[in-house]
């Protein structure tokens, strides 16, 4: 997500939680801080808003359940932006909890959650859907895990091998003149012609 968002969201709801269920928790923001922090094998990592990719040999020595939090429904809509992407072209979207891997976004279901929602809205009120059905999906992941409830997940369906990037997304954004609060209907209209160019390359 971008900047803006991240910075205008909360992020100690979920942290004060786990801090008043007795659950010790511990923030990382830096790959360097990931890699020398020790996670014991009965600890549980969840990546939500990460901004760098964990090496493939980090996740294999490290035994723990490793959780990714993604707004969309995988296999959809893979990689960056993925809220934006779901909008923009009018598919079903939501949240995934999935098992992280070497992949982009391509490890084994837990959870996942469809959000509804009107191309009347902002692509910032799709944002704070997300956030809160993220909190909701946070704590019982959590309450679960500390019960010793087993988590189960599932293969994703290989339907679906793009992965939007940055690089194709920013410079969409940057015809927004709302930028995240432009409505998605007129954002649709306003790009129409990369839309379509888009469903050409990837569906």
């Amino acid at each position: 997500c971008s900047s803006d968002l991240v910075s205008a969201s909360n992020r100690s709801e979920f942290p004060a939680w786990c801090h008043a269920q007795g659950i010790l928790f511990t923030e990382v923001f830096t790959l360097e801080a990931l890699l020398s922090t020790k996670i014991a094998e009965d600890n549980i990592l969840i990546s939500d808003r990460t901004n760098f990719l964990i090496p493939e040999k980090w996740l294999a020595y490290t035994k723990c359940l490793k959780v990714n939090v993604h707004p969309s429904l995988l296999p959809w809509h893979r990689g960056s932006y993925s809220l934006f992407w779901s909008a923009l072209l009018g598919d079903s979207w939501g949240i995934s909890l999935h098992e992280i891997d070497e992949g982009i976004d391509t490890g084994n279901l837990i959870e996942q959650q469809d959000i509804c929602y009107s191309d009347q809205e902002s692509f910032r009120e799709l944002y704070s859907k997300y956030r809160k059905a993220t909190f909701q999906m946070l704590t019982s992941l959590i309450i679960d895990f500390t019960n010793q409830r087993k988590i189960s997940s599932t293969p994703q369906i290989k339907i679906f091998k793009h992965a939007h990037t940055k690089s194709e997304t920013v410079p969409l954004l940057n015809r927004l003149e709302k930028g995240w609060d432009t409505k998605i209907l007129h954002a649709r209209n306003l790009l129409r012609e990369e839309i379509q160019a888009h469903q050409l390359r990837y569906r």
